[in-house]
Protein backbone atom coordinates (compact mmCIF):
# COMPACT_ATOMS: atom_id res chain seq x y z
CA UNK A 1 0.00 0.00 0.00
CA UNK A 2 2.89 2.30 0.04
CA UNK A 3 6.05 3.06 -1.79
CA UNK A 4 6.95 1.56 -5.13
CA UNK A 5 4.30 -1.11 -5.07
CA UNK A 6 1.49 0.52 -3.56
CA UNK A 7 1.97 3.28 -6.86
CA UNK A 8 1.56 0.13 -8.83
CA UNK A 9 -1.11 -1.79 -7.66
CA UNK A 10 -3.28 1.88 -7.60
CA UNK A 11 -1.68 2.20 -11.37
CA UNK A 12 -3.21 -1.20 -11.88
CA UNK A 13 -6.60 -1.11 -10.26
CA UNK A 14 -7.27 2.39 -12.01
CA UNK A 15 -6.34 0.71 -15.34
CA UNK A 16 -8.70 -2.02 -14.71
CA UNK A 17 -6.01 -5.14 -13.95
CA UNK A 18 -6.26 -7.45 -11.27
CA UNK A 19 -4.01 -7.73 -8.46
CA UNK A 20 -2.24 -11.16 -7.18
CA UNK A 21 -0.18 -11.10 -4.52
CA UNK A 22 2.64 -14.13 -4.28
CA UNK A 23 4.25 -14.11 -1.20
CA UNK A 24 6.26 -16.33 1.06
CA UNK A 25 4.11 -18.46 3.96
CA UNK A 26 7.28 -17.09 6.37
CA UNK A 27 5.56 -13.46 5.77
CA UNK A 28 1.85 -14.47 5.76
CA UNK A 29 1.69 -13.83 9.35
CA UNK A 30 -1.57 -14.29 11.29
CA UNK A 31 -3.37 -15.25 7.63
CA UNK A 32 -2.85 -11.14 6.95
CA UNK A 33 -4.93 -10.48 3.75
CA UNK A 34 -3.07 -7.66 1.72
CA UNK A 35 -5.64 -5.10 1.84
CA UNK A 36 -7.10 -4.37 -2.06
CA UNK A 37 -4.92 -7.72 -3.87
CA UNK A 38 -7.86 -9.71 -5.86
CA UNK A 39 -6.12 -12.63 -5.29
CA UNK A 40 -3.18 -13.93 -2.55
CA UNK A 41 -0.62 -17.00 -3.26
CA UNK A 42 1.16 -18.16 -0.79
CA UNK A 43 4.40 -19.94 -1.35
CA UNK A 44 5.61 -23.16 0.51
CA UNK A 45 8.94 -24.05 1.13
CA UNK A 46 12.53 -23.88 2.76
CA UNK A 47 13.97 -20.91 -0.03
CA UNK A 48 12.18 -18.49 -2.61
CA UNK A 49 12.41 -20.76 -5.22
CA UNK A 50 8.49 -22.11 -5.11
CA UNK A 51 7.85 -17.92 -4.99
CA UNK A 52 9.74 -17.56 -8.06
CA UNK A 53 7.74 -20.02 -10.02
CA UNK A 54 4.90 -19.08 -9.00
CA UNK A 55 5.43 -15.27 -10.02
CA UNK A 56 6.26 -17.11 -13.57
CA UNK A 57 3.53 -18.70 -14.00
CA UNK A 58 1.35 -16.02 -13.33
CA UNK A 59 3.31 -13.62 -15.98
CA UNK A 60 3.17 -12.72 -19.11
CA UNK A 61 6.32 -10.11 -19.08
CA UNK A 62 8.93 -9.89 -15.63
CA UNK A 63 9.61 -6.14 -15.08
CA UNK A 64 12.20 -5.45 -12.36
CA UNK A 65 12.19 -1.54 -10.98
CA UNK A 66 15.40 -0.72 -8.80
CA UNK A 67 15.29 -2.99 -5.47
CA UNK A 68 17.72 -4.97 -3.75
CA UNK A 69 18.93 -8.19 -3.01
CA UNK A 70 15.64 -10.14 -3.89
CA UNK A 71 14.49 -8.09 -6.96
CA UNK A 72 18.08 -8.91 -8.33
CA UNK A 73 17.41 -13.08 -7.43
CA UNK A 74 13.96 -12.62 -9.43
CA UNK A 75 15.25 -10.77 -12.26
CA UNK A 76 18.57 -13.25 -12.64
CA UNK A 77 16.13 -15.78 -12.61
CA UNK A 78 14.11 -14.85 -15.54
CA UNK A 79 17.20 -13.21 -17.26
CA UNK A 80 18.86 -16.98 -17.02
CA UNK A 81 15.26 -18.73 -18.56
CA UNK A 82 15.31 -16.16 -21.16
CA UNK A 83 18.87 -16.51 -22.01
CA UNK A 84 18.61 -21.03 -22.17
CA UNK A 85 15.29 -20.46 -23.88
CA UNK A 86 13.23 -22.56 -21.62
CA UNK A 87 9.81 -23.08 -22.11
CA UNK A 88 8.79 -21.02 -19.10
CA UNK A 89 11.17 -17.86 -19.94
CA UNK A 90 9.33 -14.53 -20.65
CA UNK A 91 10.54 -11.72 -21.79
CA UNK A 92 12.38 -9.54 -19.64
CA UNK A 93 12.64 -5.54 -19.09
CA UNK A 94 14.68 -3.46 -16.41
CA UNK A 95 13.88 0.04 -15.45
CA UNK A 96 17.26 1.75 -15.49
CA UNK A 97 15.96 5.10 -12.93
CA UNK A 98 19.07 7.04 -12.88
CA UNK A 99 21.05 4.36 -14.24
CA UNK A 100 20.38 2.12 -11.41
CA UNK A 101 20.82 -0.63 -13.35
CA UNK A 102 24.34 0.49 -15.50
CA UNK A 103 26.79 -2.11 -12.60
CA UNK A 104 24.52 -4.72 -13.88
CA UNK A 105 24.08 -4.11 -17.46
CA UNK A 106 27.91 -3.29 -17.46
CA UNK A 107 28.23 -6.75 -16.14
CA UNK A 108 26.47 -8.52 -18.53
CA UNK A 109 28.16 -7.10 -21.01
CA UNK A 110 31.28 -7.80 -19.99
CA UNK A 111 30.44 -11.64 -19.62
CA UNK A 112 29.17 -11.16 -23.27
CA UNK A 113 32.38 -9.84 -24.51
CA UNK A 114 34.30 -12.51 -22.53
CA UNK A 115 32.39 -15.67 -24.36
CA UNK A 116 30.28 -16.41 -21.17
CA UNK A 117 26.59 -15.95 -22.15
CA UNK A 118 24.77 -17.47 -25.30
CA UNK A 119 23.19 -14.24 -26.23
CA UNK A 120 24.00 -11.35 -26.40
CA UNK A 121 22.47 -9.44 -23.61
CA UNK A 122 20.10 -7.02 -25.08
CA UNK A 123 18.24 -10.08 -26.30
CA UNK A 124 18.06 -11.39 -22.64
CA UNK A 125 16.96 -8.26 -20.52
CA UNK A 126 15.47 -4.80 -22.02
CA UNK A 127 16.89 -1.97 -20.46
CA UNK A 128 14.01 0.38 -20.23
CA UNK A 129 14.84 4.58 -20.13
CA UNK A 130 11.92 4.80 -18.51
CA UNK A 131 8.47 3.56 -16.82
CA UNK A 132 6.50 4.48 -20.05
CA UNK A 133 9.15 2.44 -22.18
CA UNK A 134 8.77 -0.36 -19.86
CA UNK A 135 5.14 -0.30 -20.33
CA UNK A 136 5.36 -0.19 -23.77
CA UNK A 137 7.86 -3.17 -24.23
CA UNK A 138 5.42 -5.12 -22.67
CA UNK A 139 2.62 -4.07 -25.19
CA UNK A 140 4.94 -4.90 -28.05
CA UNK A 141 6.57 -8.33 -26.42
CA UNK A 142 2.99 -9.59 -25.69
CA UNK A 143 1.79 -8.91 -29.11
CA UNK A 144 4.93 -11.06 -30.65
CA UNK A 145 2.68 -14.25 -29.46
CA UNK A 146 3.76 -14.54 -25.81
CA UNK A 147 1.01 -16.63 -24.13
CA UNK A 148 -1.25 -14.17 -22.28
CA UNK A 149 -2.20 -15.71 -18.77
CA UNK A 150 -5.26 -12.61 -18.03
CA UNK A 151 -3.93 -11.64 -14.62
CA UNK A 152 -1.00 -8.77 -13.76
CA UNK A 153 1.24 -10.23 -11.82
CA UNK A 154 3.33 -7.87 -8.94
CA UNK A 155 5.67 -8.97 -6.65
CA UNK A 156 7.83 -6.77 -4.10
CA UNK A 157 9.31 -4.32 -5.79
CA UNK A 158 10.63 -6.26 -8.57
CA UNK A 159 8.27 -7.48 -11.20
CA UNK A 160 5.06 -6.76 -13.59
CA UNK A 161 3.33 -8.46 -15.80
CA UNK A 162 1.29 -6.81 -18.67
CA UNK A 163 -2.09 -8.94 -19.42
CA UNK A 164 -3.96 -8.76 -22.74
CA UNK A 165 -5.87 -11.28 -24.73
CA UNK A 166 -4.99 -15.16 -25.13
CA UNK A 167 -3.17 -15.68 -28.04
CA UNK A 168 -1.50 -19.04 -29.49
CA UNK A 169 2.08 -19.81 -28.87
CA UNK A 170 5.07 -19.89 -31.41
CA UNK A 171 6.49 -23.15 -30.69
CA UNK A 172 9.76 -22.48 -28.27
CA UNK A 173 13.12 -21.94 -30.20
CA UNK A 174 15.75 -24.17 -30.07
CA UNK A 175 18.84 -24.01 -27.28
CA UNK A 176 21.31 -22.11 -29.43
CA UNK A 177 24.74 -24.06 -29.58
CA UNK A 178 26.88 -23.73 -26.77
CA UNK A 179 29.45 -21.00 -26.79
CA UNK A 180 33.61 -21.19 -26.39
CA UNK A 181 34.64 -19.31 -23.60
CA UNK A 182 38.03 -17.06 -23.90
CA UNK A 183 40.19 -16.41 -21.15
CA UNK A 184 41.45 -12.88 -20.42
Amino acid sequence: QIGGMGALNAGCRAAGGRIVCVIHERFAVDGVKFQGADEVVVARGDDLGERKRLLLANADVVVALPGGVGTLDELLEAAALAQLSFASAKPVALVNVDGYYDGLLAQLTRANDDGLLAKDPRAIIYPAASVQDAMDFCVTATSRGVKKTKKTTMNGAAAAAAAKKEEEDEPPPSPPPPRRHRRR
